[in-house]
C-alpha cells in the first residue's frame, strides 16, 4: 500500500510520512519499506532532472514515423534549425491539447527565423493519435512509437507528466525544459532577440 501511495507523486511527502511510521512497526529492512524508499529516491531524481537538471545535457536521438508513416530523424531536424522544441503530448491529454494554439502562435512567429517543433505523442492507439492530429492540424513533425509510457524516448528524457518539453540548440544541447505558457513564450522570444 505504501508503494502504491508513493506513486502518487503530488503527495509524496504525505506518503513518505506514512511509510516512515510503518517502518517503526515493519522495520527498516522490510521489503515494502525498502521498495517504497527506492521509489521515492528514483522519483525525486526524475523530478529534479525534469525541472531544469537536463539543461546542458545532449538530446536523445530518435528516428520515428509521423502520422503519415514518414520517418522523422530528430538529429536532422536539430541540425537544420537554430532551435528545436521537442514537445510531449497525447490525444487524451486535455492540457496538451489546450497548449496547441500557443504552440501554433510560436511556430507562426518564429519558424521562419529557425524554430522547429517536433511533437512526440505518448499515445498507444494509432487511430486516437491520428484523429487528434487531424483535429489539431499540427504544422510541424508529429511522431510516435505508440508505446506510451513504456517508450524508450520517454524514459530517456524523462517525462513523468505531460505536457512536457525541451528546447534543444543546433549543437544538440538542451537549453531549457518544461516551460509552459508565458515562460515558454518569453524563452522563445529571448532566443531570437
Amino acid at each position: 500500500m505504501a508503494a502504491v501511495m508513493l506513486e502518487l507523486e503530488p503527495d509524496r511527502a504525505a506518503a513518505m510520512q506514512i511509510i516512515n511510521q510503518a517502518a517503526g512497526k515493519l522495520g527498516n529492512n522490510s521489503y515494502v519499506i525498502r521498495h517504497a524508499r527506492r521509489l521515492d529516491k528514483a522519483q525525486s531524481e526524475l523530478i529534479a532532472r525534469r525541472q531544469g537538471k537536463m539543461i546542458g545535457e545532449k538530446y536523445v536521438d530518435f528516428n520515428l514515423p509521423d502520422v503519415d508513416g514518414k520517418f522523422v530523424h530528430l538529429a536532422d531536424v536539430i541540425a537544420a534549425n537554430k532551435y528545436t522544441l521537442l514537445q510531449f503530448w497525447a490525444s487524451w491529454c486535455v492540457p496538451c491539447r489546450a497548449e496547441v494554439p500557443e504552440l501554433k502562435s510560436l511556430y507562426t512567429s518564429f519558424h521562419h527565423k529557425g524554430l522547429e517543433i517536433v511533437s512526440f505523442s505518448m499515445d498507444n492507439n494509432r487511430i486516437a493519435w491520428q484523429k487528434a492530429s487531424e483535429k489539431e492540424q499540427l504544422q510541424w513533425p508529429n511522431v510516435s512509437d505508440l508505446m506510451a509510457a513504456k517508450s524508450p524516448v520517454i524514459k530517456s528524457y524523462p517525462v513523468n507528466g505531460i505536457p512536457a518539453n525541451v528546447i534543444i540548440d543546433q549543437q544538440g544541447k538542451i537549453i531549457a525544459s518544461n516551460l509552459t505558457g508565458k515562460d515558454l513564450e518569453e524563452k522563445i522570444k529571448a532566443l531570437f532577440r
